[in-house]
Parts: C-alpha cells; structure tokens; sequence
C-alpha cells in the first residue's frame, strides 16, 4: 500500500512475518502514515525541503500499479499542490499516472492545474484522457467551452495536434516502460527490445505486452498507434482499458 521497494522487502525476506507482521506493520505506519495530513504534519516537523526530495526520488523507484498505493500518494500529491508546489506536483503525478492509466481523479487534477495555468494543450490531453476512460464524463468538451468563451471574435484554439498527442503517449509510455524493464534487471532477465516502424511488430509486441501483464505499456503504445490513425490497434486499447479497470476493482 505505501508502494513497494524491492531492495527494503529484501531486507525482511527471512522474518516470521506471523510473529513480527504486527510490530513491522506499526513501525511502518508510524514512520510513514497513510492519512495525507498526518504524513505532511510529520515531514513538516523535519527540514520539509529534503523530505520532499527523498519523497520525489522514491515516487521515481516506487511500483505504483497497486489502486491501493497509488491512491495513497495520489492523496499525498494533492497535499503538495495544496502548499503551492506546482511544479513537483506535475512531475510526479505523472508517475503515478504512468503506473495506473485508469486513475481518472488524478487525470482530471493535473487537467485543472494546465488549465489554471493556462496550458491549454497539456489540460486537453489530460482531459482527453478522463473522457476516454469515461465517455460519459463529458471533461474534455466542457474544457473546449470554457475556453473557447475566453477567446475574442475571430480568435480560435484548436485541439492539440496528432503529433503532439501521440508524443504525450509516447512520454507515458516510457514511464510505464521504465517499470518493466527494472523489474526485469531486478529478476536477472534482459529487457526487451522492439522494432517500432511495423505493424506486425507493434501488434506483436502489444499482444506480449499483455501476455506477460505489462497492461500500463500496452495501454500507452496503443493509445498512440491510435491516434496516429493506426485503427487496428482501438482493440488492445480498449482490452487494456478493461483489464486495468477490472484490477482496479479487485484491488479497492
């Protein structure tokens, strides 16, 4: 729930979790608490700058694919840009993001942040996302309304383009990548490696990919094939969609 770091879990490999699970479980809670504001009150009482460093390197190294611990620092997140830290906020939810594509509140946060900044590209994309996982959240169409209400006669803004969308997913979809490919090094395997400029390529890895559960990967290649018009890859999307949708509902 407090993500997992594969080199402390380790550490504990040889403990009588029966014996010791209560004592481990308390001592971790007390340390690092679940509630967001009691964990910032207790980072807050140390020197805050350095335990938001610490706690941005470990967002980079922590397996966030678990609804549960993604909820945890997602909540976490919204009490960072609640002091103002708009910046680490961006950065880091896209981790998280990258992690569990389904997270549609945090979607939708990052959407209002571009938006109150006025990047109104990046806050359609993320809106985008929202209504792609919803399509009865109508997110993306309100936003174009809104600001299309802000523009004089004459003026218009036009959605991102398809390179720039595709470009986004591809973004994520290193993140996600990133993942696996540690996970890999961890385990003694090689990371693979993919031809991206053939459809029986793409496909190929897509469909080994979810094979091995690699869901957040497959969920952000095919989201990008589709947007540049590569149609035979809207059923990986969609079966990636379902399938992160039904772990998350086992997982909450």
């Amino acid at each position: 729930v407090l993500g997992r770091d594969p080199e402390n879990l380790e550490q504990l490999v040889d403990l009588d979790y029966l014996e010791l699970g209560e004592e481990l479980l308390s001592a971790t809670l007390l340390r690092d608490p679940l509630d967001p504001d009691a964990w910032w009150e207790k980072i807050s009482e140390r020197d805050i700058d350095i335990e938001l460093e610490l706690f941005q390197e470990r967002c980079k190294l922590l397996d966030f694919r678990d609804a549960r611990a993604n909820i945890v620092y997602g909540r976490r997140l919204e009490r960072i840009i609640r002091d103002g830290r708009e910046e680490l906020f961006i950065e880091l939810v896209q981790y998280l993001l990258s992690h569990r594509p389904t997270n549609h509140e945090l979607w939708s946060e990052l959407g209002r942040l571009h938006e109150k900044r006025e990047e109104n590209d990046d806050a359609w994309l993320c809106y985008d996302k929202v209504q792609q996982l919803n399509p009865n959240n109508p997110a993306r169409d309100k936003f174009r309304d809104r600001i299309s209400k802000n523009f004089k006669q004459g003026d218009e803004w036009f959605k991102p383009t398809v390179d720039a969308r595709a470009e986004f997913d591809k973004r994520m979809e290193a993140l996600a990548d990133r993942l696996r490919i540690n996970h890999e090094n961890d385990i003694g395997g090689k990371p693979d490696t993919y031809v991206e400029d053939e459809l029986d390529s793409n496909s190929t890895r897509l469909e080994e990919l979810i094979e091995n559960g690699d869901l957040e990967v497959a969920f952000f290649l095919s989201r990008r094939l589709l947007t540049e018009g590569e149609y035979w890859a809207k059923e990986y999307f969609e079966k990636c969609k379902a399938l992160l949708i039904e772990a998350d509902d086992k997982n909450v």
